[in-house]
């Protein structure tokens, strides 16, 4: 198999190829202010992720996947939120493909996500707070 792909016509790597439709996706359903929206968000879970994540049989999972990824607190997702979630995904895929079903513990995979989480967003300070 060969190390490129070709895109219209422009030879790319898989890895910048891989770049380019995390960009794409995200520009898909970021309208014109660049950011997700919590509807703008909904529509990219059901249409891109609907085998792992889904919002239609618990509403609260939209909400409280919005709080977690809106680190700076201001009501829509950036492409750095969005990009740092889909990374902390494919590393969560990672570990199950190398993890043998029975030993997987998706409590253990949860928390990691919570710690890494905790260290690109730590707590508001009280002037953020106010």
């Amino acid at each position: 198999m060969d190390d490129k792909t070709t895109v219209i016509g422009v030879g790319l790597s898989k890895l910048q190829f891989a770049m380019q439709i995390l960009m794409d996706v995200f520009h898909k359903y970021a309208k014109e202010d660049d950011k997700l929206n919590k509807g703008e968000l909904k529509c990219l879970l059901k249409t891109e992720l609907k085998e792992l994540i889904d919002t239609d049989s618990n509403p609260q999972a939209l909400d409280e996947l919005m709080a977690e990824l809106d680190c700076n607190q201001d009501g829509v997702v950036d492409f750095m939120e969005y990009s740092f979630y889909v990374a902390m995904l494919t590393v969560l895929l990672h570990a199950v493909k190398h993890t043998p079903p029975e030993s997987f513990s998706t409590q253990e995979q949860h928390e990691h996500w919570q710690e890494q989480q905790q260290q690109r967003c730590p707590p508001p300070t009280q002037q953020q707070q106010q």
